[in-house]
């Protein structure tokens, strides 16, 4: 797969963002998440609230586990320390201010680094 020029620079600063870590969660994978071009040496799950974007990205065989949930629920599926890092890109913007703090708060609490 190539990488349009403009997520280049992005899946450039993941990789140097992620560089000490294995296991990464990305919260709202959507259909085709920069961390895919990543995935490689990675344990990378990915969580959707939308089935068929869940499904897409299930059929590249990159993503480990796949979560049909709402990212609001991370702390009741995941425990502290389940991931090294936790990621959410174009995700934070469908959420107000509190949900946003909320998830937030949670995706620091199950990430160790």
């Amino acid at each position: 797969m190539k990488i349009p020029l403009n997520e280049f620079s992005l899946v450039r600063s993941l990789r140097k963002a992620l560089v000490d870590c294995e296991r990464v969660l990305e919260v709202g994978c959507g259909l085709n998440s920069p961390l895919l071009h990543l995935a490689d040496g990675l344990h990378l799950e990915g969580l959707d609230i939308f089935e068929p974007w869940l499904d897409q990205s299930a059929k590249t065989g990159k993503l480990k586990r796949f979560h049909l949930a709402n990212a609001l629920e991370l702390d009741r599926l995941f425990s502290p320390g389940d991931f090294d890092a936790v990621v959410a890109l174009d995700v934070i913007e469908h959420l107000d201010k509190a949900q946003g703090y909320a998830l937030a708060g949670m995706m620091e609490r199950i990430a160790r680094k």
